[in-house]
């Protein structure tokens, strides 16, 4: 499957990234600039989210954003859309990393995603580290029960997540402006459907096309009320709580249900293992 070997690859050039930076002196800028080499590297050089072009500014998908000292929410951004990597931020071992990788199948001539995003700590304080834990515990206890088969919609999964965080003591502030249930009852959501998009053949489209694909996009936000069956999903919550001294924490994950089967698609797990946050699953 081409978005699990897009992710694979993500989930490497980011560990090679992350890996590099250092404490007090790799900004956000150097930091980027190292993402968009290694995914090219790989092969990957296309991309469908517009991280930062509402500012004007082209990133190639990818959103690298570092808490700091002196701007301790930067995390906590309203869109990534609005975000950009800035030269004077620099690295103090928090931060968060997305990329949105597109290619063509070989195989099928169809266009793929495999988008992956993930919150990272490298640092010893104990409370923050369980501030993450908290996090991922959350996602894994939906993630479970979708793959338990206890959630089955998409309210199902809201519902889930809700009752979650509020024993977590956090919520979620993602949000959307695009998709067929966002417009009807506000723009907050966990997550969304990757609509079928067979028939195109190719990663060159128009600004029009991408925002036409966006929109087609089913949010798990409360309204929806749709069978998970036979679609692929994302759940990336952004969870925040008023105790947590940064911006917030996501793992943007990827999950399909095929005939009664659940995959999830290489994971944040694997990152982790990659860059030292072994105690993510302590």
């Amino acid at each position: 499957m081409l978005c699990q070997k897009l992710r694979a690859s993500s989930i490497r050039v980011l560990a090679d990234v992350i890996r590099s930076l250092r404490v007090g002196v790799t900004t956000e800028v150097e930091a980027l600039m190292a993402v968009k080499a290694g995914l090219a590297a790989c092969g990957i050089t296309d991309y469908w989210y517009p991280a930062s072009e509402a500012e004007g500014i082209t990133q190639n998908g990818v959103i690298l954003v570092f808490d700091t000292t002196e701007q301790p929410k930067r995390t906590a951004f309203a869109s990534g859309r609005s975000i950009s990597a800035s030269a004077a931020a620099r690295w103090n071992g928090t931060g968060y990393f997305y990329v949105s990788p597109q290619q063509v199948d070989a195989d099928t001539g169809q266009l793929v995603w495999g988008d992956f995003g993930c919150s990272v700590y490298i640092g010893e304080s104990e409370n923050i580290r369980e501030y993450y834990r908290r996090s991922w515990r959350l996602s894994q206890s939906v993630i479970s029960g979708i793959r338990d088969g206890e959630l089955k919609t998409t309210l199902d999964v809201v519902a889930a997540y809700e009752r979650a965080s509020t024993m977590f003591g956090v919520q979620n502030i993602a949000w959307s402006a695009t998709g067929t249930t966002s417009a009807y009852g506000g723009p907050l959501n966990i997550g969304h459907s990757f609509p079928d998009v067979g028939w195109l053949k190719s990663t060159h489209l128009s600004p029009a096309e991408m925002e036409d694909i966006r929109g087609r996009r089913v949010f798990l936000d409360g309204i929806s009320d749709i069978p998970l069956m036979n679609s692929l999903w994302s759940l990336e919550s952004r969870d925040s709580s008023t105790d947590y001294p940064y911006g917030c924490i996501s793992f943007h994950r990827l999950f399909c249900l095929l005939d009664g089967n659940f995959t999830l698609l290489a994971d944040a797990s694997d990152l982790f293992e990659l860059i030292g946050m072994r105690w993510m699953c302590e």
